[in-house]
């Protein structure tokens, strides 16, 4: 009896045993794997600023105003050839200054450009400018702008003076609607006088003007604009250049003019060249139209 006891307990104290190892191994956490959860990239939305194209530089027009004349270069210069248009002038000097006296309508897409040291614009009035063109004259290097400014200013050869006017019979010299331009160059006095429209000038007027050799000023009939024919014959009786040259113009109102005026030397030329010499030979005031 003892001895199947002490079996019974043995038994018993296995059985507890093995039950206890079996708890424990089911208590025991798994392991688990190192999931790393990254938070994915947020798509970068930027983009990089666009530039703006790069234009090709405009070519050069070496021809238009090429001077070997070993005299001053006078040419119309725009592609607006009517009378309504005919305003922008190119003048060099024998050394190679180039002055673009209004620019408009500059034909750059064609011909290519034409390179100004000095450039003048006598008022605001859109057949008297062409940004584009000054823009790209600012871009291919130094030129000098005048934008209807009254100032004196030298560039190489040539002197600039800009002077009060009016683009109407009211003149108001603190306020002036045009500017009339002179350019000493070569030993000559020219003024490029825009949209003049004066009654007549006044003496302060013809004083800081001076003695012309040559005028560009309007031979046209135009009242709206302010411009009749006896107001241009009245500033070439007061100013009685050399050579008398039309921007904005009809024939009609020019034979008006040159009848009134008794002028009777007329020619019409692409190009006109001349020195101090030729003018001197002039009598009188001569007419010339750039064509």
């Amino acid at each position: 009896m003892p001895k199947l006891r002490f079996l019974f307990l043995a038994v018993v104290v296995l059985a507890i045993t093995a039950g206890c190892a079996s708890k424990e191994n089911k208590s025991e956490t798994a392991p688990t794997a190192n999931v790393q959860n990254e938070t994915p990239a947020e798509p970068n939305n930027e983009t990089a600023a666009e530039e703006p194209p790069v234009e090709d530089p405009i070519p050069p027009d070496t021809t238009t105003l090429a001077n070997t004349s070993g005299k001053t270069l006078f040419r119309s210069i725009t592609s607006n050839k009517n009378g309504d248009g005919h305003a922008s002038i190119g003048i060099v000097s024998k050394g190679g200054t180039v002055i673009a006296a209004d620019p408009n309508t500059m034909a750059t897409d064609t011909t290519g450009l034409i390179k100004a040291d000095i450039i003048t614009v006598t008022h605001n009035h859109s057949d008297h400018t062409d940004e584009a063109y000054i823009e790209a004259n600012k871009l291919a290097g130094e030129v000098k702008y005048s934008e209807y400014a009254l100032e004196t200013f030298t560039v190489k050869d040539v002197t600039v003076t800009g002077i009060s006017s009016g683009h109407s019979a009211i003149f108001s010299p603190d306020a002036p609607s045009n500017v009339i331009y002179v350019y000493e160059v070569d030993g000559l006095r020219v003024a490029h006088m825009g949209d003049v429209a004066q009654n007549e000038l006044t003496e302060e007027q013809i004083g800081q003007i001076g003695k012309l050799d040559i005028a560009f000023l309007p031979f046209s009939d135009v009242t709206e604009n302010g411009f009749t024919p006896a107001k241009t014959v009245k500033i070439l009786q007061q100013l009685q250049p050399k050579i008398a040259s039309p921007l904005h113009y009809t024939p009609e109102a020019a034979e008006v003019i040159l009848q009134e005026l008794g002028i009777t030397e007329r020619s019409e030329t692409d190009v006109l060249t001349v020195d101090k010499a030729d003018l001197d030979k002039i009598k009188g005031t001569s007419y010339v139209f750039l064509k």
